[in-house]
């Protein structure tokens, strides 16, 4: 990849611009190794906090129409047993997160990008769903369900359709 760059005008305190990540992408230091990050939580429930680089994840990439989804999708699924996330690298922020069962023999059984939850389920799993469709991948991508965030209303059916890749994570 080539990138050319003629001028950068970036504000923020030197603590803000580390946090961001701006600098490190900058300086070509985007691919560091993905750390298995889990909610720091200082109470159960609507009053726990996520760990700080979930926050910047949420912070900094998910659209604010989605956000109230994302959180109580990541919310919900950190409170099952044995799951734990990684930020996907290559951007500050993250370019998703990946959720894993410990123990698990197979990989991530959701990524949650910005906009939208990828589920470790068959096409055909979408069938009779309102948001859930099939994705157009190969047949060999086990990840063939994806659900768009930005209606609310599909909250129920994301975190049905995830507890079904969580059991078949196994």
């Amino acid at each position: 990849m080539k990138l050319k760059v003629r001028e950068i005008e970036v504000e923020g305190t030197p603590e803000e611009l580390r946090t961001a990540g701006y600098a490190s992408l900058l300086l070509g230091h985007f691919d560091e190794p993905p750390r298995p990050t889990t909610p720091t939580a200082e109470a159960h429930g609507d009053s726990a906090r996520f760990s700080s680089e979930i926050e910047r994840f949420l912070d900094m990439r998910v659209p604010s129409n989605v956000r109230d989804t994302a959180e109580a999708i990541i919310r919900e699924v950190l409170s099952w047993a044995s799951v734990y996330a990684v930020v996907g690298p290559g951007i500050p922020g993250g370019r998703y997160l990946r959720f894993h069962r410990r123990g698990a023999a197979v990989g991530a059984f959701l990524y949650l990008n910005p906009k939208r939850a990828i589920l470790r389920l068959p096409g055909d799993a979408a069938s009779g769903m309102e948001y859930a469709v099939a994705r157009a991948v190969v047949e060999t991508n086990p990840h063939q369900v994806g659900v768009r965030l930005d209606e609310p209303e599909a909250l129920e059916e994301v975190l049905a359709l995830t507890r079904r890749a969580y059991d078949d994570a196994q």
